[in-house]
C-alpha cells in the first residue's frame, strides 16, 4: 500500500487518462443533452432563479 501521496497522484493521473480535470470542471465537454432530453435549450442559474423564486417565497 503507497503513501497518501502516491495514492492521490495515481488517482489524478487516472481522472487526466479519464478526461477530468479532478471536480472543478475546465475541462468538461460541453453536450446537447439537456436540449436532446428536455426539447429545449438549458436555462443558466439566473434565469432559473427569477423564475423560480415566488416558490420560494
Amino acid at each position: 500500500m503507497g503513501s497518501r501521496r502516491d495514492r492521490a497522484s495515481t488517482r489524478r493521473q487516472d481522472a487526466e487518462r479519464e478526461g477530468h480535470d479532478g471536480g472543478d470542471g475546465r475541462s468538461e465537454r460541453v453536450t446537447d443533452g439537456v436540449r436532446r432530453v428536455l426539447g429545449r435549450a438549458p436555462r443558466d442559474v439566473a434565469e432559473f432563479v427569477r423564475e423560480s423564486a415566488a416558490a420560494w417565497a
